[in-house]
């Protein structure tokens, strides 16, 4: 929950209307076995970042369809990919690869906001 909180303060350094943030919540740690609560998701209340819960790791296997070998070199756990910060230029779709990737989450923050920067 480190990463929802780094992610907050990314936003509050970044008060753009243009970005957006997608948070998908998935299953990896052995507490992991419902969604998140409403006291984890008020975490992160910017309006901005939108949360969603993955039981079935559906978006972590599309990420990693379209990310190139050897990256990220973190955050796998039997096959899925968790805890990373993916940047998508504007107007792209998921099925395209990432402009950035890179974890865990906390660690890769500040890396991810000087190439939001050069977006």
């Amino acid at each position: 929950m480190r990463g929802a909180s780094a992610i907050e303060r990314l936003l509050k350094q970044l008060p753009t209307d243009k970005l957006r943030v997608f948070v998908v919540w998935e299953p990896i740690l052995p507490s992991d076995w419902q969604s998140p609560t409403n006291p984890v998701l008020s975490r992160l209340p910017d309006l901005r970042a939108s949360q969603y819960w993955d039981h079935e790791h559906l978006v972590a296997k599309l990420v990693r369809e379209h990310v190139p070998p050897g990256q990220p070199n973190c955050c796998e756990k039997d096959g899925v990919l968790w805890d990373l910060v993916a940047l998508y230029p504007r107007h792209s779709v998921l099925k395209s690869a990432p402009s950035f990737i890179a974890g865990p989450v906390v660690r890769a923050i500040n890396d991810a906001k000087d190439r939001l920067s050069e977006m």
